[in-house]
């Protein structure tokens, strides 16, 4: 019985596999003697290289490469604590949420209901 392929393998062969395709991609641009409908061709079998690494991600997380890797929580609210920082900038987020709640009470107040025809 042959041995069974590991996902580390075929990811790494499906990785190379996307950069010729690419590659073949940009030389179908630059030659004049190939019709440039072709790229279309190479993008559907890009898309179907994608989507089979999408599947070895699901089962293989740690093959997903970073920049596919969604970016930490804390991350994220250390950047919003730079703007916190800054006395001009929280003056100005506060004084926009202030004028956002006033405009939720109005859209949400009972006296502001338009009758059909009126």
């Amino acid at each position: 019985m042959p041995k069974r392929p590991s996902l580390d393998d075929l990811n790494a062969r499906l990785e190379r596999a996307s950069k010729m395709l690419d590659g073949c991609a940009t030389m179908i641009r630059d030659n004049a003697e190939i019709d440039s409908a072709n790229i279309r061709n190479i993008g559907d079998a890009l898309v179907a290289v994608v989507e089979i690494r999408y599947e070895i991600y699901k089962v293989r997380p740690d093959l997903m490469p970073d920049l596919l890797k969604p970016e930490p929580i804390k991350a994220l609210y250390a950047e919003f604590e730079v703007y916190r920082s800054e006395p001009a900038l929280v003056q100005m987020i506060e004084l926009a949420n202030k004028k956002s709640r006033r405009l939720r009470e109005l859209v949400l107040a009972p006296e502001i209901l338009v009758m059909p025809g009126a």
